[in-house]
């Protein structure tokens, strides 16, 4: 059991005892009144009010603890109520950044589309220049591909070849 069930549970045994005190109190008068007329010692009388005085200081102190432990209950509820506020906030920022991881990297997906865009516009250009090359210069590396770097022409190869099969599929 948490707190706040355990503070409800006390709360209501306390709001039960107290009714208990309150039924036994109005007993109490009822005899201190029949016994007033009854009784012809007033040694008994005082002892009743006495113990009615009692009974009604008991009531007190379990009201204030009735109205201590209703304070705590209601701090604990407010305590959590905040947690589950906190809770929500670190889930929402979460899913913020979240949100923003995937938009970074739909972005270079898109920039990186457009580099394979561009490099396969490339390839079919010098693919077609190239079939109007000769055939002895066919053996040597085309002049448009001089100024790529070893990467690129690697790229360019290997994109080639997929344009050369998709050509040949058609």
């Amino acid at each position: 059991m948490n707190d706040l069930e355990i503070t409800k549970d006390e709360n209501i045994e306390l709001k039960k005892s107290i009714k208990g005190f309150g039924i036994h109190i109005k007993k109490l008068k009822k005899s201190s009144s029949v016994s007033k007329n009854s009784c012809e010692n007033d040694d008994e009388v005082l002892r009743i009010i006495k113990d009615n005085e009692n009974l009604e200081a008991i009531l007190d102190q379990k009201n204030s603890e009735i109205n201590q432990l209703g304070s705590t209950y209601k701090n604990l509820l407010n305590a959590e109520r905040e947690k589950v506020v906190k809770t929500k906030e670190k889930m929402i920022e979460a899913r913020d950044k979240f949100d923003q991881k995937k938009n970074d990297l739909m972005q270079e997906m898109l920039e990186k589309d457009e580099q394979i865009l561009h490099l396969t516009r490339k390839v079919r250009d010098i693919s077609t220049n190239q079939t109007h090359i000769s055939d002895s210069s066919r053996s040597n590396r085309p002049a448009e591909l001089d100024n790529l770097s070893v990467a690129e022409y690697k790229l360019f190869r290997i994109c080639q070849t997929m344009v050369d099969s998709a050509s040949r599929i058609e």
